[in-house]
């Protein structure tokens, strides 16, 4: 808490030094380097200091550029003032700052020549890192809320009525949501299954909080029915992240309960989603959307309880999650299915015209000019939206996952797989997922 704490200070005041400084804006630029290992999940951006002077102008700028935003729009506007690395008092104040925000962030000044005429400021972003110590503090913060609200949700399995009269042979279907949804917004996906009066039963949990909390969640509920039910195996059918919960379980042997023999996963972002980015604000906006604001208080809280945007940080391309998710093998004891859709609103033409549109904007303002970059490096990889490449959210490309031979690409989008009744390639879906429950 204290590191975050310390850490959140240290960015205001930076953004602080961008909004108000007037001065400092012609100091050179030397040859900012940044370096992304991907690996490690590590930014490294390094600032040359001849003579040992660094300005606070250099600094703002490389880590601007360590987020991707374009420098060259603050001229103007960059904080003055330099620091001298030579200085004891300095190398203290790195120690300090290194002692207070260990691990996320580190200072290194290093002395290049042994003169003393040529330094540079060395800043190592760990971006695993910094995301865990956002999740430690959301999790007290979100438990402080989850105080307030006497009427706190039930989270686990919910079962069919008479699921447990059915013969043992046959396996209990299990349906999981999810992101920013409920059992009830995918429930069309279990009707087949329940029209063919196989025993059903859905799992139910906060959709945005950690992937790997809802699987450990998904994990005891699993493990509970394996116990009391042993002959009784799992069909466990998902749609969109609910896939990836199922496979953090599943294929972790930590995790695997043992009964579960079959996945049957609906537009699983198995590679991520370049739009996960935007999800909490999505979830808002739902909560208070007009006509419930009466209710702000209370649905906030709701939000909360579902988690603060820590799911949708998994489902991010090339995120921790899903670089650990996808480094492990397939369950040999599991028989695997993928639906994947094409039915995405944009065309490449659309998105073209986007690029086009940002661009022009940041020739207009100085802000849309400063994060242009990251938005243009947003709407480049965004074949999630193209028909014929996605459905709307997930792509093609990133829902495809290696050891799956039985994967279906149809002409349906990311939500219109839910309706009720279903048609056109919809049908074909529902069709599929009840072929494959039966051949159980």
């Amino acid at each position: 808490m204290r590191r975050a704490a310390l850490l959140t200070l240290t960015v205001l005041a930076t953004v602080g030094l961008v909004r108000h400084g007037r001065a400092g804006q012609n100091s050179a630029d030397v040859g900012i380097r940044v370096e992304h290992d991907a690996e490690a999940f590590v930014t490294t951006v390094n600032i040359p200091a001849p003579g040992g002077q660094v300005t606070w102008a250099d600094v703002t700028r490389g880590l601007a550029r360590a987020r991707g935003y374009d420098d060259s729009a603050l001229a103007g506007s960059l904080p003055k003032g330099s620091i001298d690395l030579s200085l004891l008092r300095w190398q203290l104040t790195l120690v300090g700052l290194n002692v207070a925000l260990k691990p996320d962030v580190h200072f290194d000044a290093q002395q290049i020549d042994p003169d003393g005429n040529d330094w540079r400021l060395v800043i190592k972003l760990d971006r695993a890192a910094l995301s865990a110590s956002q999740r430690r503090f959301k999790a007290k913060l979100r438990n402080a809320l989850m105080s307030l609200r006497p009427d706190r949700r039930t989270y686990g399995l919910i079962f069919d009525e008479n699921w447990d009269r059915t013969p043992a042979e046959r396996n209990l279907v299990v349906l999981i949501h999810g992101l920013n949804s409920t059992p009830a917004k995918v429930d069309a996906l279990l009707a087949g299954a329940r029209a063919d009066r196989l025993p059903c039963a859905v799992f139910s949990y906060p959709n945005d909080q950690p992937i790997d909390d809802s699987a450990r969640l998904l994990s005891r509920e699993l493990s509970r029915l394996a116990t009391d039910h042993p002959g009784r195996g799992v069909s466990l059918v998902t749609h969109s992240m609910g896939g990836l919960l199922a496979r953090a379980v599943i294929e972790d042997p930590e995790l695997d309960p043992g009964n579960v023999r079959q996945l049957v996963m609906v537009a699983p972002p198995n590679h991520g989603s370049a739009l996960a980015r935007f999800a909490f604000g999505i979830e808002l906006t739902e909560h208070l959307a007009p006509g419930r604001r009466k209710n702000e208080v209370g649905t906030f809280l709701a939000a909360v309880e579902d988690g603060l945007a820590e799911a949708a940080r998994d489902l991010r391309p090339e995120s921790p999650f899903l670089r650990t998710l996808n480094a492990r093998t397939r369950n040999a004891n599991v028989r695997y299915t993928i639906f994947l859709g094409t039915a995405a609103p944009l065309t490449a033409a659309d998105l073209a015209q986007l690029r086009r549109n940002a661009a022009a904007a940041g020739q207009r303002n100085r802000w849309a000019q400063f994060f242009g970059p990251r938005v243009d490096t947003l709407l480049a990889d965004l074949d999630e939206t193209i028909g014929g490449k996605g459905d709307g959210v997930v792509s093609v490309a990133r829902g495809r996952l290696d050891g799956v031979d039985d994967t279906v690409v149809l002409r349906f989008s990311h939500l219109s797989v839910l309706r009720t009744p279903a048609d056109g390639d919809e049908r074909e879906v529902h069709r599929g997922i009840l072929q494959r429950l039966g051949a159980e």
